[in-house]
């Protein structure tokens, strides 16, 4: 397909204590809600081509925006119809574009502090000795950090983050992410999509935070394999949970998903199953705006302290 693309920018900040700060860095972007131009059939609408008096060519120039499948070659055919009024030579009348898909990369960093990018093929990015900053892309991507404290970024596709050694910072972007913080205090944001985090060794954050107002479809429900009570925390941004004041009085526990549904708090807990729910509409039956947005599939028992909650 051709698309054209409009670009926005993906953050999410923290600099509240030691953990230090995770960033969407401003030079990424990604293309959000492409539009398609309008086909006819298997063809696009036909525009005009001017060639200027005197001139005996002209160039058309399309701009690829890749649209992170993995669809094999794709053919463009590009053919000029004569009319009563112009004659086009049989030789020169069609002529066919390739756009052969993006093929899967291996990319290993040095001791230095450095940046790796991957393209859109399902990639494999493995950091050193470094603070890296590793970003993945339109793939399936295999993101590594080793040694240094690290970021990783997923951005699209179904990504395996695995932070390793250091206080790494690893965000998932799209996609239903795998994430492992590894050995060190560790940040873990999944982004959109089902994701599952796992902090590993140390003590671990886990971020909710999409910069903008509570969305069940941009920030999924995510799976926290490891919850340490008492040493890792669950940070919430009060941009995403608006409805949040003081969580020493807007979290409760219960035992059933029934009873999450009617609890006056806002951040309400079912011990039973580890359903973690954003409540905005209190005590009004069901969850208003709000919607199941983790589980903690290790039975935590979560209490006031394990929360964090960022202005």
């Amino acid at each position: 397909m051709f698309y054209y693309n409009q670009k926005i920018k993906e953050s999410e900040t923290d600099a509240d204590d030691a953990f230090g700060d995770i960033e969407f860095p401003p030079e990424l972007t990604n293309a959000s809600d492409p539009e398609e131009l309008d086909p006819v059939g298997d063809e696009l609408a036909r525009s005009a081509i001017t060639i200027e008096e005197g001139a005996t060519t002209a160039t058309v120039t399309w701009t690829t925006i890749p649209d992170e499948e993995s669809e094999g070659e794709e053919t463009t055919t590009i053919e000029l119809i004569e009319t009563e009024d112009y004659v086009v030579d049989a030789e020169n009348q069609v002529a066919q574009v390739t756009i052969v898909d993006a093929v899967a990369q291996e990319i290993v960093g040095t001791p230095d502090d450095e940046r790796l990018n991957g393209n859109f093929g399902d990639d494999t990015i493995t950091g050193l000795v470094g603070d890296d900053t590793l970003v993945g892309s339109g793939g399936d991507d295999l993101i590594i950090g080793s040694r240094g404290n690290d970021s990783l970024y997923g951005q699209d596709g179904d990504d395996v983050l695995e932070g390793r050694l250091g206080f790494d910072h690893l965000f998932g972007g799209g996609g239903n992410d795998e994430m492992n913080g590894g050995i060190g205090r560790d940040r873990l944001n999944g982004g959109s999509g089902n994701d599952t985090l796992s902090g590993g060794a140390s003590i671990d954050r886990f971020i909710f935070a999409t910069n903008q107002e509570f969305d069940a479809d941009d920030i999924g429900v995510d799976e926290i394999t490891d919850f340490v009570v008492g040493r890792d925390k669950i940070l919430l941004d009060r941009t995403t949970f608006t409805a949040i004041n003081s969580i020493a009085t807007d979290f409760a526990t219960v035992t059933s998903n029934n009873a999450a549904r009617t609890s006056d708090a806002v951040i309400v807990y079912n011990s039973n199953n580890g359903g973690l729910f954003y409540n905005p509409n209190g005590s009004a039956n069901g969850f208003g705006d709000g919607a199941q947005f983790a589980t903690l599939s290790n039975g935590a028992l979560l209490e006031v302290d394990d929360f964090v909650i960022r202005s």
